[in-house]
């Protein structure tokens, strides 16, 4: 835990700053809540569907196609999926996992759900996880790229 003697004289200013944060809590914009769900939700529905069709097509719709076609289609189709998928996974969980804890404020109060500590802790994780998505999209697309990766590892060894 961290105490407030550990503070540096710096940050002092943090022991006094008063933080607010507040909900409506007799007003959910229900119309915003369905628009940012099915804007965010129905494309990542398609595009899971056109992974699948295209991982059905490899395995079965390709019969006349060579090995090292078929090779590097399921490279290709691999590649589109984890550059969706993990970027995806630190954006969409977290927004999720925020917006279960506002659900749970509201039905408990926010008298109740002001001393959920554990709360508190996970809502600033993922934010924290959620500001890592651009990050970790950079770096899928360098670790998919055989080019990229091949570069990288020629810049590591001259480090060596």
């Amino acid at each position: 835990k961290l105490r407030i003697q550990e503070i540096p004289e710096v940050l002092s200013w943090v022991k006094h700053k008063a933080v607010y944060l507040i909900f409506y809590e007799d007003k959910v914009n229900y119309p915003f809540l369905i628009l940012m769900i099915a804007s965010t939700g129905i494309p990542s529905c398609i595009i899971m569907a056109m992974i699948a069709q295209l991982t059905l097509e490899i395995k079965h719709g390709m019969k006349m196609a060579s090995h090292a076609t078929k090779k590097y289609q399921i490279r290709a189709v691999f590649s589109l999926a984890m550059q969706g998928l993990v970027p995806s996974m630190f954006l969409i969980i977290p927004m999720i996992t925020m917006f279960g804890i506002y659900l749970l404020a509201l039905r408990f109060g926010l008298e109740t759900s002001s001393g959920w500590h554990t709360a508190s802790i996970i809502s600033v994780m993922s934010i924290n996880v959620m500001s890592m998505h651009a990050f970790l999209h950079s770096i899928t697309v360098l670790a998919c790229s055989p080019s990229y990766r091949k570069t990288i590892a020629t810049v590591l060894q001259r480090l060596r």
